[in-house]
């Protein structure tokens, strides 16, 4: 049997989600630019998770996933 390239589990349903999202897109590019690290720390004081809030960094809502 042969050595799989990557250590990733295959989805045998859903296609990768790179061959999904088109990397050229301008709100892709924009993504890349936007510094995450410093809107989570200035913004993570004020915005906690628990009951009522979107966790999207772990994808517990159902809103995050569309």
């Amino acid at each position: 049997m042969s050595k799989p390239r990557d250590d990733r589990q295959k989805d045998l349903v859903l296609p990768a989600l790179d061959q999904i999202i088109d990397m050229g897109h301008p709100l892709v590019r924009l993504a890349a630019l936007i510094d995450w690290k410093f809107l989570d720390d200035r913004f993570g004081s004020v915005c906690q998770t628990g009951p009522g809030s979107l966790d999207c960094r772990r994808g517990l809502s159902p809103a995050c996933s569309s």
